[in-house]
């Protein structure tokens, strides 16, 4: 009796552990795979020749994407964005800068946390 009531919990384990796994993975797929085109196509050239990313149109476009890829793999996630300014690395506060730290945290079956961060940043080729 005690050896199948073990089985049974180490079969759900198990079962549990996959669905958790399933999710890390397309999680991570999701968003290490995020094309740069959705930054490039949001980056433009100043009149003083700076490089440099719509905040607002970086926002929407991240945001459409990881709505149509993550949300099959968890409900409910949160998407941080930071930018700063490649220069310096000091914070930017304006409307335009030229680099991008993207932070997007999960919550897992079972209540397992996920974070991921991803930097990008524009130069001169």
């Amino acid at each position: 009796m005690i050896l199948s009531l073990f089985a049974i919990t180490f079969i759900i384990f198990l079962f549990s552990s996959f669905f958790v796994a399933f999710q890390i993975n397309g999680l991570n797929r999701a968003i290490i795979n995020t094309p740069v085109s959705l930054i490039e196509n949001c980056a433009f050239v100043s009149e003083d020749s700076q490089v440099l990313i719509d905040n607002e149109m970086v926002l929407e476009k991240l945001t459409y994407y990881y709505d149509n890829t993550i949300r099959q793999y968890v409900p409910n996630y949160e998407i941080e964005i930071f930018y700063y300014n490649n220069d310096d690395f000091s914070f930017c506060i304006d409307d335009f800068c030229s680099g991008i730290e993207v932070k997007v945290d999960a919550v897992l079956m079972y209540g397992y946390k996920f974070s991921r961060v991803m930097y990008y940043e524009v130069t001169k080729a």
